[in-house]
């Protein structure tokens, strides 16, 4: 037989490495996160939010959290001096919960950065011999400003069940908890910020931080958190927006509805669901007048559009326009729906018999079995035979076309 850990026994003592064993090994895989170290979410706390107070102070509100089998907590909000700012250089400071395992006690601490012209933080301290190190967030301290950025570093430990994955950092900066990201294409694993509003390609919520190229968690289902980029309450519908890592209200391609109120720049709870992503449906227009006289099919110029599909399915095209055929007698003017290499048989305009017939013309078509990924589509058009000129008349008419997903 092997001995392993067990407890609580009557008559038996638990020392408190083994009390930190517990706490890292059967309490913490029940939140939404098994990362041994962060803080603790809950609704109706800052949770040790860092916020600056001028440009020599800041405040650390309540909160909880856990720093290697340690659980540490406070109930008021803390003010801390920052150092005075250098004459020339800028520098970074890092907020931190630090735990002294010889002292026995946590505190609040601000460690402070070196000045320089590309300054870094201050190393974190994660071997608790003696000293263990949760971020809390980091300080810019800038020459004759002082403190002018706090930018958030927390991990979130706490919450609901949800779907979590792990992905790898493809962006050039370091993922934070709350930032919105989307997949790098078809890359099963790399994902990045994106300034792309409603993007399709939304993957999740980051959950832990994660330096460039590294691994960590990212929630796709369930209750995560989000960093909003404006005020919003509960039931707000949030997905990406055009600052990076921020959500926006979105009434398309959302993928997080909040659970509680927030403002620009917060870290809020929310349930996420990127099942309720679609492809958007694209329309193009133009009002201008348009002519080929070309006999070989080419996409009409502002009538074509390369995009992304995020599942494979049936594209559908549908034009309407205003389009008139100068030439010889029997002529015509033909338009195409067209996806890739793609297209329909092609569309008249006016009667083929009459010389110089103007006239409204539509049509749709349903390409089937598109795959996922990057394709161009749109409008094509050419003119029967050559030294003639056929003519979309945008300016009688305005030319619609729209690309919509099935």
């Amino acid at each position: 037989m092997t001995l392993i850990n067990a407890l609580p026994f009557d008559g038996v003592s638990i020392s408190s490495e083994t009390w930190r064993q517990f706490q890292r090994h059967i309490l913490q895989p029940m939140g939404s996160s098994t990362i041994n170290d962060g803080i603790y979410y809950t609704p109706w706390t800052g949770q040790f939010k860092v916020t600056r107070a001028s440009a020599t102070q800041i405040t650390v509100q309540s909160g909880a959290g856990m720093a290697n089998g340690l659980p540490f907590w406070s109930t008021w909000t803390l003010s801390l001096p920052v150092a005075a700012a250098h004459a020339t250089y800028t520098r970074y400071d890092m907020v931190v919960v630090r735990v002294n395992f010889i002292d026995k006690e946590a505190r609040v601490t601000i460690l402070q950065g070196t000045p320089a012209a590309s300054p870094v933080g201050p190393a974190l301290q994660k071997s608790a011999a003696p000293y263990y190190d949760v971020p809390l967030a980091r300080l810019t301290v800038e020459p004759g400003s002082g403190v002018t950025t706090v930018s958030d570093f927390r991990d979130f430990i706490s919450g609901a069940s949800s779907v979590q994955r792990v992905v790898r950092n493809a962006d050039s900066t370091t993922l934070l908890p709350g930032h919105i990201v989307a997949w790098n294409q078809f890359n099963p694993i790399d994902v990045f910020r994106t300034n792309e509003a409603s993007s399709v390609w939304t993957a999740g919520v980051i959950e832990t931080t994660i330096a460039p190229g590294e691994f960590g968690l990212m929630t796709e289902y369930g209750v995560g958190r989000v960093k909003i980029n404006m005020t919003g309450g509960p039931g707000a519908r949030f997905g990406t927006s055009t600052q990076l890592g921020f959500a926006t209200e979105q009434p398309f391609n959302y993928v997080a509805t909040l659970l509680e109120s927030g403002s620009s720049g917060d870290v809020v709870r929310a349930w996420i669901d990127t099942t309720r992503l679609r492809d958007p449906m694209i329309t193009m227009t133009r009002s201008v007048d348009e002519q080929t006289s070309l006999t070989t099919f080419n996409y009409v110029n502002g009538l074509s559009k390369t995009f992304f599909l995020r599942h494979g399915g049936r594209v559908q095209i549908t034009m309407r326009g205003f389009a008139m055929y100068e030439g010889e007698h029997g002529g015509t003017v033909q338009f195409a729906a067209a996806i890739d290499a793609q297209q329909s048989m092609g569309h008249l305009t006016g009667n083929a018999g009459d010389l110089n017939a103007p006239g409204p013309f539509s049509f749709t078509h349903i390409f089937d079995n598109i795959a996922a990924g990057q394709h161009t589509a749109g409008v094509k058009w050419r003119v029967s035979s050559s030294g003639n000129t056929g003519y979309l008349r945008g300016d009688v008419l305005a030319a619609v076309c729209q690309i919509l997903v099935l």
